[in-house]
């Protein structure tokens, strides 16, 4: 039977790690990047729990705006 390698998506990231990433997405945002989720789960490979965290940090940090509403 073959051993498969380590699969890092299965692995829990570190605080370092995440402040890294986080911190490229902001980078990404600013310079017009989509601001989506689904887009940050793609670009970053993570999941839609981290990537809506990194969202609400976004805004809470005051790099993104809370979304307008659409139905005016």
């Amino acid at each position: 039977m073959a051993m498969l390698g380590r699969d890092r998506r299965l692995e829990p990231m570190n605080d370092r790690d995440d402040d890294e990433l986080y911190r490229r997405a902001c980078e990404y945002v600013v310079r017009g990047g989509s601001p989506r989720t689904s887009h940050l789960m793609l670009r970053f490979r993570v999941g839609y729990n981290q990537a809506s965290r990194w969202i609400e940090r976004m805004m809470e940090n005051g790099i993104l705006t809370p979304p307008k509403d659409r139905l005016h």
